[in-house]
Parts: structure tokens; sequence; C-alpha cells
């Protein structure tokens, strides 16, 4: 086995344009999985209902959820987070009073700060709306282990200065973020998979587009970011590929050899990054 590749989903494995998986990615997974162990990395819960078709059509053997909070390897559960309840109740608090949405979707139901927010989001059709709507204070009676901004980039700015012992991470190309304590992301999740395989980190090749990839790319041996990918993203990538409509998984793939095997050569003089 040469190692892991580790797939952000939204917008590099799934195409929000067709709301599906390119053929092309997935029969390129396929081709690299007898060479590979094969992840999903996302700030999603890949439990909820609008993610069940990601995990039935990739089949990933391990899965970093919602940034590193929740990590499993072959059914396996490795570790859960889950917000302390005096800083979830400050969070809500303070979005509460200054009109911010932040909240979460626990199985079919969303717990939000502000609800004709949350409403008109839905309205605009980047989310499917849950079959019901409560109070983000009812969370402080439950566990959770994600939270999400969804709005302007002013919002996410201000709950970033008002807490900053968390990271709040812009979506790519849509309004709102993840919010996500500082000792976790999707790199630390990457590192329970190689200890849990007995893989080193060179052995990770990654895919992404967003700010919440950063820390990974910067931790794994290899980073490819997609053609739709943000800026910084492309900045900080060892490849770049196409866009995820241009078939930009299955590209990357086949130049960097992964299909049959291989481990991407870099170019001269340029060191393996260290997690």
């Amino acid at each position: 086995m040469q190692g892991l590749l580790c797939f952000d989903y939204d917008r590099t494995l799934l195409d929000h344009a067709t709301g599906k998986i390119p053929q092309s990615a997935l029969e390129a997974i396929e081709r690299a999985r007898p060479f590979w162990k094969i992840a999903i990395a996302t700030g999603r819960d890949m439990r909820l209902p609008d993610s069940l078709y990601g995990m039935e059509t990739v089949k990933p053997d391990a899965l970093i959820h919602m940034n590193g909070a929740r990590v499993l390897a072959e059914g396996s559960l490795l570790c859960q987070f889950s917000w302390p309840k005096d800083v979830l109740a400050r969070v809500v608090a303070f979005a509460s009073e200054r009109g911010l949405c932040v909240g979460c979707q626990v199985g079919t139901t969303y717990y939000t700060t502000n609800e004709k927010a949350l409403r008109n989001v839905f309205q605009k059709g980047i989310y499917a709306p849950p079959e019901r709507i409560l109070p983000a204070e009812e969370l402080l009676k439950t566990e959770i282990s994600a939270l999400v901004l969804l709005g302007p980039a002013e919002d996410a700015a201000r709950l970033q200065q008002a807490f900053p012992a968390l990271s709040v991470l812009p979506f790519a190309h849509s309004e709102g973020a993840d919010i996500v304590p500082y000792h976790l992301s999707k790199a630390d999740g990457m590192r329970r998979l190689c200890d849990y395989y007995g893989f080193v980190p060179e052995q990770v090749v990654v895919f992404g587009d967003s700010s919440n990839d950063l820390e990974l790319f910067s931790a794994a041996g290899w980073s490819v970011a997609m053609g739709n990918a943000i800026p910084e993203v492309k900045k900080a990538a060892d490849f770049v590929t196409k866009p995820i409509d241009e078939d930009g998984i299955a590209y990357a793939m086949e130049v960097l050899g992964l299909l049959d095997g291989q481990t991407p050569s870099r170019a001269p003089g340029k060191q393996p990054k260290k997690g």
C-alpha cells in the first residue's frame, strides 16, 4: 500500500453545479484503490442525509468529518470532539445578540441563532432545508461536534475577533464559514489516520479547494489544488489541476501517476513537506 489519498468533498469531489461527483473522478478512485487507502476530509458531517450520496459512491476507507472533529478508519471511531458547553454557550449568545446566523444540523434538524437568515439561505437553493428548525440554545442540551456560520465575510470576521481561540474558516465560493477550535483541523485528522495505518505524512496526497484545506496542504507529502480553488490554496499547492467540471481529479491522478500506484515525483530541489 502506497499511502493515503485524501479528498475534500465540496467542490473537490462534489460538483455543486450538477450535484454529482464526476464519473471520471469515481473511475480514477476505483483504479487507484488497490494501491492507496481512500479518505474524505471535509468540513461536513458525512452522516447527514445530504452526504449519503458521497458515502455510497466514493466508499471511502476513512473519514475526517467536520474538520477533524470526528475521524474514522475502516469503520472504527478514532476520535470525536464535543464542544465544551461553556464555549458553546458564549458563541451562541454572541451570535444571537448580534443577529449572526450560527448553528448546525443534527440529523434532520437545524439549530440556529437566526432563523430568518437561515431560511433566506435555503431560499437561495444553496442548501436543502431540514425538516425542522430549532433555536441554537437547544444545542446546550446535546453533544455536538461542529458549528457553522452562514453569512457574509464581515460576520465571520466579527466572530473571529471575538473568539481568538477559534478558527473561523470561510467557505470557498459561498457566504459562510466553519467554526473550529484551534486544536482541530483536517491535518490533525490526517495524522490520526497515519498513526492508524502506519503511514508517514510523506505518504499522503491531498486534494482541496478551500481555506480549511491549507493546514492539510502543509502537513501532507503532496498537495493538489483544484483549478476552481481559491487563490491561497493554489499558491500553497504542489500541483494545480483542472477545475472540477473539467475532470480535475482524474487529470491530476493520471499526471501524478497515482492511478498506477506511483508516488508523485518532485521538481528538482523541492523537498517533501513535514507534518
